[in-house]
């Protein structure tokens, strides 16, 4: 059997006495608390930034939603107008095309009248054939000459 040395190996340096370094503690400190003020300083200044940013944010957005808002009223303003003037010319449209009207124009302006009982013509159907007499179509041609004449006539005048 062979011997080993359990000899054990002590650090002396650790009992020994350090000598003091010469450099005040309190620059250390110092140096910590003006690190901690200007960091709280640096945290205060980034919150209020923050909040002012916010605040300024939310004015923008009023601003804008104020004009949305005017623009959406003004819009319905103009479209209440417009469908005022469309419901008052669809009237007079209506009023312009009624027979009366229609009549009135015919009878001033193109100079036409009723049918008289004597023009009015009767055609017996029950043959196979229609039988008109030749003067009984030159005056209905003539009527329908001098209608269309004055129709043009009319036409042209507008």
């Amino acid at each position: 059997m062979s011997r080993t040395s359990t000899a054990r190996v002590y650090d002396f340096e650790l009992f020994e006495e350090k000598k003091q370094s010469t450099q005040p503690q309190l620059k250390v400190v110092q140096r910590r608390e003006s690190i901690k003020a200007r960091n709280f300083t640096l945290r205060i200044v980034s919150y209020v930034a923050v909040f002012f940013i916010g605040v300024i944010g939310i004015i923008f957005n009023q601003i804008a939603l104020t004009q949305v808002t005017s623009e959406v009223s003004n819009s319905k303003i103009k479209l209440a107008n417009l469908e005022s003037e469309y419901r008052i010319l669809e009237t007079e449209f209506e009023g312009s095309m009624s027979l009366n009207n229609i009549e009135e124009i015919v009878t001033k302006e193109w100079g036409m009248t009723k049918l008289s009982p004597n023009q009015v013509t009767y055609v017996n159907l029950s043959k196979d054939g229609v039988e008109v007499s030749e003067t009984e179509l030159d005056g209905l041609w003539g009527r329908l000459q001098k209608f269309f004449d004055n129709a043009m006539e009319y036409l042209r005048s507008k």
